[in-house]
């Protein structure tokens, strides 16, 4: 029993670890790090506490892929990432 825990603290360790070094690598793509208030006083409030998902929706539904491409191929490849 005890090895089994031991096997999944370890995995999610390992895994954990993997997901710090992309937040570190992507982690310029956060809303919170695109956006400042102070520049864009029109931003929907709350966007800063978005996950990149939901930016990513955002940017889809208001039309926005075509001003924003670079932004958005960007998310894309962060959100189709594997982490092991």
């Amino acid at each position: 029993m005890f090895e089994a825990v031991d096997r999944l603290k370890a995995e999610i360790d390992k895994r954990s670890n993997h997901m710090k070094i992309q937040n570190d690598q992507f982690g310029f793509l956060q809303p919170s790090c695109v956006f400042e208030e102070s520049k864009d006083p029109n931003i929907e409030r709350g966007i800063k506490e978005w996950s990149v998902f939901q930016f990513l929706v955002w940017i889809v539904e208001w039309d926005y892929t075509k001003r924003l491409i670079n932004l958005v191929i960007a998310l894309r490849i962060f959100l189709t990432m594997c982490i092991w």
